[in-house]
């Protein structure tokens, strides 16, 4: 931790808010925690944080900021370090049992709430159009369509380098060979009894 106290408030100032920018764009159900450390510049000034709100923005789509996508609660009571947790807070294991910098600091070490969020869903109706990719997770929808195999109708033509059969599938075709080369004859006789010739049963 450094040594020297960065963003404080006077004894007697009064601020409505300390707005953040520049952060990189991130999905709200990818945070995990924001983590406030009350640094005390005498032993009264932890109290400075009591009234505090975080308030998360989109600032492209909201260049006003005036649609939170993301809050926390009021902050109530006086603690060195409270923890607001976020939806991939569940996906994390590298908790500090101490003030870090670099990793989240632990449940008990901390005073800790979950944040204020809505995870929303949409419904499209009719036609979507989609200029550059669609990311589903990790996946690129439109690169993996783009590798996959045509629809295949009775029209299309087919080229293989090899056909591989089955078992069951090779003696199924022999079978069938034996029988049109062995099988006896029989007659074939219609409504009036009249003898009609065949020349080939085939059985499927």
């Amino acid at each position: 931790m450094k040594a020297k106290k960065e963003t404080i408030s006077d004894f007697d100032g009064v601020a409505n808010a300390l707005i953040i920018k520049d952060i990189p764009s991130t999905l709200i159900n990818n945070i995990q925690a924001i983590v406030h450390y009350n640094r005390d510049q005498f032993a009264y000034t932890q109290d400075n944080a009591i009234g505090l709100i975080y308030e998360l923005y989109n600032e492209t789509n909201d260049p006003d900021l005036i649609r939170p996508l993301a809050t926390t609660n009021e902050i109530s009571v006086s603690a060195p370090v409270y923890r607001f947790d976020f939806p991939s807070i569940t996906d994390y294991t590298g908790f500090a049992t101490g003030d870090s910098t670099t990793n989240i600091i632990r449940e008990e070490d901390a005073t800790t709430e979950t944040a204020n969020y809505v995870l929303t869903t949409f419904e499209v109706k009719g036609n979507a159009s989609i200029t550059g990719d669609l990311v589903v997770g990790t996946t690129n929808i439109i690169t993996e369509l783009g590798t996959k195999q045509a629809t295949i109708t009775s029209a299309t033509d087919l080229t293989s380098n090899s056909l591989v059969l089955s078992v069951a599938l090779r003696r199924n075709v022999a079978k069938r060979r034996i029988y049109e080369r062995n099988i006896s004859m029989p007659p074939l006789f219609t409504s009036n009894n009249s003898l009609k010739s065949i020349d080939r049963i085939i059985y499927i």
